[in-house]
């Protein structure tokens, strides 16, 4: 099974564009990706290696969807602890891994993302890892991103 890799390529300077999407992943990240939906409170990033990617919703309800696992300048990766069925995977060993990059070019930023080791997902990796390829998929996602980034750096 394939890993899936996404490049997009946006005019924003480097450190902003990592900055901003670290900082305001709560806000740009797309309600329908979460389990709070409108009510989403805050994603928050603790962005050191074993740091959580943590959903905070209503009522004080928490969940812990990703666990980073190396953090470089300009490079963040995490596993992607949530299950095929949108259930959070709390067992490391079940997750996908995630790999975020930005670099600068010439002209522009590039952010290349790799969504890896869907077997971990069991029977129903091929499935899940069809489902995120899509143009729901991470497209989506990066596209909120990147809509939402150039309305900061405008």
């Amino acid at each position: 099974m394939g890993d899936i890799r996404k490049k997009i390529m946006f005019d924003a300077p480097l450190q902003r564009s990592f900055d901003i999407f670290l900082s305001d992943l709560g806000i740009w990240w797309p309600k329908e990706y979460t389990w709070s939906k409108e009510e989403l409170v805050a994603i928050k990033v603790n962005p050191t290696v074993n740091g959580f990617l943590t959903e905070i919703g209503p009522y004080g309800f928490q969940c812990d969807w990703g666990r980073i696992i190396k953090f470089d300048p300009y490079t963040l990766t995490f596993l992607w602890q949530i299950g095929p069925n949108r259930v959070p995977e709390p067992n490391p060993d079940k997750a996908s891994e995630v790999e975020i990059s930005f670099s600068e070019g010439n002209e522009c930023t590039t952010m290349i993302l790799e969504h890896r080791n869907f077997s971990k997902h069991g029977e129903k990796g091929p499935a899940y890892r069809e489902m995120m390829d899509a143009p729901e998929g991470w497209d989506y996602i990066l596209a909120c991103f990147v809509e939402y980034l150039l309305t900061k750096t405008a």
